[in-house]
Formats: structure tokens, C-alpha cells, sequence
């Protein structure tokens, strides 16, 4: 027997803004019941409201512990007996720029922590429903877990860790015909893209005791190539149509693409390593045109 949309629950991290709060929306105007994960009060007011109250709104910071463990708790008594968790969607995840060379080893274990191991705490805690409901995971990924651009290092470490990762679980619950897709999203039109900017506006690299910001002329170029991948950025509702898609089909995927330039980075992995380079290097130094980028 197929149990009605309303009786299949969604929970969705990272649901504040831009891509995870497009799929709250749009899944729960489908008749779906969404949890969504905020990190504070006044975000889940916010969907609250926006949604018509369709939207059920969960405190988890994905780096805590005890708000996964408190949410999971929640969640569970929030199912009724004939509601089923039948979809995670891993969405939360953070992205800070800058040069290897110098990039902050606690900002390094902070992307690390967010959008790998938190990924993995919120799988380890909702699985057992998963498996009771007989649902699907799926996680965000990106084009930079193929394809790693300048300043971009740490991000792309922790986009191409869940690559790995996700695979492995895929492959891993293969007995319990638990579905695992990974999206690789390309430049989505989110308030990601100003965090980013921001940070990097603030960040000053440079070596210890010395006056000269070695990355300040590069820097400066990879930085215009983001404000120009940032304008041509697609809708996070395509995200959340996808996600649709994929939570609908019976046997989905297990990666999708996203954005003409995530397209790009996946042809990226059938060209040399060294014409990758001169092509990057390239277009952010201006001498080719930036939609060999997908821009």
C-alpha cells in the first residue's frame, strides 16, 4: 500500500536560506510534511509564517551534537504511527575562501566540520527512521568536489570528502535498498555567494611579520570571477524541483548535476590535469573569456 504525500515526512538542514528553504517551501506546497532545520528562532518564525505554518521548523546546528540528538528525539515523536521519515536532504554547509598558504587552520576545521562530519552526525542519528521508513538520502554536494579553483582549497576538501563519502554509503546500505544521490551544484543564486565575498573583504593574507600581501593581485582577480559566476547564477527553485524529482523517482541517480558550469567541471575530470590549470589560470588573468568557467 502507498502512503498519501502528507503522511511522508522530509528533513531538510540548513533550511534559513537560499537552496534549503526553496525545497521547504516547495515540498510542502506539495503536500509533504517538512522538517526543517534552522540554527535559530527567528529563521524558523520566518518559515513559519512564509510557509502557512506547512512548515515545521527544528532547531539543529549541525556541529552540535546534543541539538542533532534533541531534533532526532523531536522528529521521532512528531511521526505518527502511520507517517514515515522517507527523506533526508543534507543541505547545511558553509564555504570560506582564501589561499592555502595561509588559510586559518581553525577556519579549515570548521569548513571540515560543517560540511563533512556534521553531514555524517545527522546521517548517523536519522538513519534508523530512514531505514524504518524506507527512505532516501540526499546530499548537497558541488561542482568544487571535482574541479578546485583558486582559494577555493578547503572548500573543495570538504565537497570532494563527501564525494567519497557518499559513495561509500550509497554502497554501504545497498542491503536495506536505501537510495543515496549526491547533487553537484554549480552557481546557485544564494545568500552564499555575499558570505563569501564578505569574508574575503576581511581577510588579510600575508605572511607572519611582513608587510606584503603576496595573494593581494590574484586574489583580486579570483575574487572578480566569483562576482561574475554570482550574476549568472541559476534559482535555488531548480534545486528544489530536483529534489522533488529524485525523492519521486523509484530509483533515482546517484549524482546529478546542476548548472551549465557544473556540467563543465564534471567534463573537467576527461581533461589533463596541466590544460586544466592553463585554462583557469587563464580565464581568471582575463585572457579567456569566462564562459570556459560555464559563466
Amino acid at each position: 500500500m502507498t502512503l498519501p504525500v502528507s503522511k511522508k515526512a522530509i528533513l531538510i538542514t540548513g533550511a534559513s536560506t537560499g537552496i534549503g528553504k526553496a525545497c521547504a517551501l516547495h515540498l510542502s506546497k506539495h503536500g509533504y510534511k517538512i522538517f526543517a532545520g534552522v540554527r535559530n528562532v527567528e529563521a524558523g518564525e520566518a518559515l513559519i509564517l512564509e510557509s502557512s505554518r506547512a512548515v515545521s521548523p527544528v532547531l539543529m546546528d549541525i556541529t552540535k551534537p546534543e541539538e542533532i540528538c534533541h531534533a532526532t528525539g523531536l522528529i521521532s515523536q512528531a511521526l505518527e504511527n502511520d507517517t514515515i521519515l522517507m527523506g533526508l536532504i543534507n543541505n547545511a554547509g558553509v564555504a570560506i575562501g582564501g589561499p592555502l598558504e595561509y588559510f586559518p587552520l581553525c577556519d579549515l576545521r570548521y569548513q571540515i566540520e560543517v560540511n563533512l562530519v556534521g553531514q555524517l552526525a545527522v546521517i548517523q542519528s536519522f538513519l534508523p527512521l530512514i531505514r524504518k521508513g524506507k527512505g532516501r538520502i540526499i546530499n548537497m554536494g558541488s561542482v568544487c568536489g571535482q574541479f578546485a579553483l583558486p582559494f577555493s582549497g578547503a572548500y573543495s576538501a570538504s565537497k570532494f570528502a563527501l564525494e567519497g563519502a557518499t559513495d561509500a554509503l550509497r554502497r554501504e546500505l545497498l542491503p536495506w535498498k536505501i537510495e543515496v544521490s549526491l547533487i553537484e551544484l554549480g552557481a546557485i543564486a544564494t545568500p552564499i555567494w555575499d558570505k563569501i565575498l564578505d569574508k574575503a573583504h576581511k581577510q588579510d593574507y600575508r605572511p607572519l611579520n611582513s608587510e606584503e600581501d603576496l595573494y593581494q593581485e590574484y586574489g583580486g582577480a579570483v575574487e572578480k570571477m566569483m562576482k561574475i559566476g554570482s550574476t549568472r547564477a541559476i534559482s535555488p527553485l531548480i534545486v528544489a524541483k530536483l529534489v522533488k524529482q529524485i525523492l519521486e523517482t523509484k530509483r533515482p541517480r546517484p549524482r546529478y548535476t546542476v548548472g551549465k558550469d557544473a556540467r563543465l567541471g564534471s567534463l573537467s575530470r576527461f581533461i589533463p590535469d596541466r590544460w586544466n590549470d592553463w585554462i583557469i589560470y587563464n580565464v581568471v588573468q582575463n585572457r579567456l573569456p569566462s564562459f570556459f568557467m560555464g559563466w
